[in-house]
């Protein structure tokens, strides 16, 4: 567990980290064997250049049977970065995706041609933004690069939606599967500790392959895909709010959040395609023939 305290002029002095095994300590097996961190900053203190090398620690310490702490003070005790502005831009992002799949969930194939231009918008703005993330450095503190690159996004997503609402009747069902083999994907693969070629390759083998089912099956897809996307957003939208969201961009520990959201999705899906089916059958009569 990280914990940053003594916080001054908005900057945090110290911090702890403290790790804890998932097995029991062998010298008592009521406890589980700890480790434990804490720095605190002093930033004109000379760093011993065998700060940590090995079982050397430029620092004090003191040892128990079940537990081993470290304290140290230096300038690797000051804080180098933050994650507010991060943090605030995932709000907005949740309260978005929140009401966006609400609307695709339940009356995404009502409204099948905004449906499509948002889910263009939300993915090129999304790989903006990740573009900024390798440029431009999230975490100073500063909002500028973050709203930045946020504007460009919005215009870039703006551009593209309206560029595929010129195609949007013969490759929506595509891009439909598309988004939903992304999502799958990544939420399966995040629970897992792959190396990130494995992921890339996995991402590009089952987006491929919606891609093809979804030109084959393109009723089905244009029916029931928009209850899929929505219910992700949905849920994704919530974690946003509560701090649970799994990284989109890579690997994280597993989290029993992750099987939350995992099950949420699929009890929304099938909501939401229950509610699509009755409105598209009370208006076209064949769910799959209907010309949506």
């Amino acid at each position: 567990m990280f914990a940053p305290y003594d916080k001054e002029d908005g900057l945090y002095k110290s911090f702890s980290l403290s790790l804890r095994s998932k097995e029991k300590c062998i010298s008592d097996p009521t406890k589980q064997f700890e480790i434990s961190f804490e720095l605190h900053c002093e930033p004109n203190a000379i760093e011993d250049e065998t700060f940590w090398d090995g079982p050397i620690w430029g620092g004090s310490y003191y040892h128990e049977d079940c537990a081993r702490h470290f304290e140290h003070v230096g300038p690797l005790g000051c804080q180098t970065a933050t994650i507010k502005g991060v943090k605030t831009l995932e709000k907005y992002t949740g309260a978005i995706l929140l009401v966006a799949g609400l609307v695709l969930c339940f009356y995404g194939a009502a409204v099948l041609p905004w449906a499509i231009a948002f889910m263009v918008f939300f993915l090129v703005a999304s790989f903006v933004m990740g573009i900024g993330n390798a440029m431009a450095d999230y975490y100073s503190g500063d909002m500028t690069p973050i709203i930045g690159f946020a504007v460009v996004g919005c215009i870039a997503g703006g551009v593209a939606a309206w560029l595929f609402s010129k195609i949007y009747k013969e490759w929506a069902a595509s891009l439909i599967a598309c988004f939903g083999g992304f999502i799958v994907t990544i939420m399966v693969i995040s629970m897992f500790n792959l190396p990130n070629i494995a992921n890339l390759i996995a991402l590009i083998v089952i987006c491929g392959l919606c891609v093809y089912f979804g030109k084959m099956y393109d009723n089905q897809i244009k029916a029931y895909g928009t209850a899929g996307v929505g219910a992700f957003l949905i849920v994704y939208g919530i974690a946003s709010f509560a701090d649970k969201a799994p990284s989109l961009s890579q690997n994280s520990e597993f989290d029993s959040a992750q099987l939350m959201m995992l099950g949420g999705w699929v009890g929304l899906w099938a909501l939401g395609a229950f509610v699509q089916h009755k409105y598209l059958s009370d208006k076209y009569g064949d769910v799959f023939s209907a010309d949506i």
